[in-house]
Order: structure tokens, then sequence, then C-alpha cells
């Protein structure tokens, strides 16, 4: 019999035998996004912004971490150990594939970047990612919480976490079009931004997956609120930066090395 099965409630869903596919998935973005580097590396600095570089780096560090991270999973013999570790490593593969999308727009060349179409539907597309992995977050920090016994109460306040990431996505894009920041610190603060992430995760799956079994039976407070705040709120925000950090239409109007 499967450990998620032998919760008081039964699992709605087994992190241990989805962490499998889920860490292959995060592989093979790391792959593609890995591809990209090499390719603006070797086509040359002067036909592609260095944004695409930073933003690519980083996602390439933010989705292997996480596919490192459903590995474990999927050789847990602790249900809730599994689902703790599963909700850090979602938080990373919806904060590098954002990246990923968001460097992609940069890697537009300038007579792509400059025509409205192609650039509002790239920069769409980034945005459209950013929502959709916000409100999947929100969905498996509200699966988490209900098999943890004890935590179904806190399911209510989980779910006010996708309107608080659109009015950051909101803010960020309206910040973006001001234009106050320019192109190079907008995107060096993303890509930070998302290593910073990275590495927060990475330091609290170190005590959390070194707990004994029997710690997880019934998990300490602080334990749910780490596996939950850190990669729903704390991807939400680096999340809106990532939008923030988005190409306008001006970023494509002057040459790539000297913005």
């Amino acid at each position: 019999m499967d450990s998620c099965s032998d919760l008081p409630q039964p699992a709605d869903w087994n992190p241990i035998a989805g962490g499998g596919p889920t860490s292959a998935f995060a592989a093979v973005l790391a792959g593609f996004v890995f591809i990209g580097m090499v390719y603006v590396l070797t086509e040359g600095f002067n036909r592609h912004h260095g944004h695409t570089l930073m933003l690519f780096m980083a996602a390439f560090v933010c989705l292997a971490a996480g596919s490192y991270t459903e590995a474990l999973a999927s050789g847990e013999v602790a249900c809730l150990r599994a689902w703790s570790e599963g909700m850090f490593s979602s938080g990373l593969l919806a904060v590098g594939s954002t990246a990923m999308l968001a460097a992609l727009a940069w890697l537009l060349p300038t007579r792509y970047g400059r025509d409205p179409i192609v650039r509002k539907f790239t920069i769409l597309a980034a945005l459209s990612i950013a929502l959709i992995v916000s409100e999947l977050l929100a969905a498996a920090a509200q699966g988490f919480l209900l098999d943890v016994p004890g935590r179904s109460h806190w399911r209510g306040a989980v779910g006010w976490s996708a309107l608080i990431t659109i009015a950051l996505v909101i803010i960020a894009w309206l910040l973006r079009l001001a234009n106050v920041v320019r192109d190079r610190y907008r995107v060096a603060i993303a890509a930070g931004g998302v290593i910073a992430f990275t590495f927060l995760s990475l330091v609290f799956l170190g005590p959390i997956g070194s707990l004994p079994r029997s710690e997880w039976v019934s998990p300490a407070t602080w334990i749910v609120v780490a596996s939950t705040v850190i990669p729903l709120y704390g991807g939400a925000l680096v999340v809106a930066t990532i939008t923030w950090a988005l190409p306008t239409g001006r970023s494509y109007a002057v040459d790539c090395c000297s913005t």
C-alpha cells in the first residue's frame, strides 16, 4: 500500500508517483533553456540583448533545482514530506518557466521586436504563463493543506493568493510601462530575484527534507507555513518582478548593447 493511502484522510494526489514525470518535464525545460544560452553565446552579443542571457541563466538554475527536488520527492516514503518537497519544486517550476518566457521575449531580434503584433503576442504569452502558473500554485497549496492533518481550514486564506498575484502582476505591468528604471536594471533585478528564490527554497528544503519520517505524521506549523508561503507568495512576488522586466516597444528602438 502506498504511504499516501496511510494518511488519516487519504490523499487526493500522490506526490510520490507524480514526482518522476514532473522532474523529467522540468529537466526538459532546463535543457531547452541551456540550448538557448548556447545559441545566444555563439551568435554573438551584437545580435541579441544581454538581458536574454541573464534570464536564461537564472531560469536554468531554477528549473534544474526544481527537477532535482522533484526527483527527491519521487523516491520518498513519507507522503507529506513528498508533498512539502513537491510544493517547493512547483514554485521553482513556476518561476523558472516564467523567466524562460521572459528571456524568449528579449531574444526577439530587433526587426521582430519592432513589429507590434509579434511583440504583443510574445509579451501576452509570457504574461499568460505568469498568471497560469500562479493559479496552479494556489491549487497545489490547497491540495497540500487538505492532506495535512488539522490544516484544511487554512485553505481559505490560500485562495486569496491568486488575487494577490493578479494585483502584483498588474502593478508590475504599470511600472513596466512607466519606464522609470532602465531595461538592464529591470532584467538584472528580475534575474537576481529568480536566483534568490531558488537559493531560499533550497535552504529551507535542507532541514525540511532531513526530518525523520515520524515527524511527518503531523508536521509542525513552521513546516506547513514554509512549504506554503515560500513557494506561493515568494513565487508570486518573483513572477511579478519578471513581468516588470518584460521588454517594451522602446526596448527595441535602440541598439541591443546600449541599454
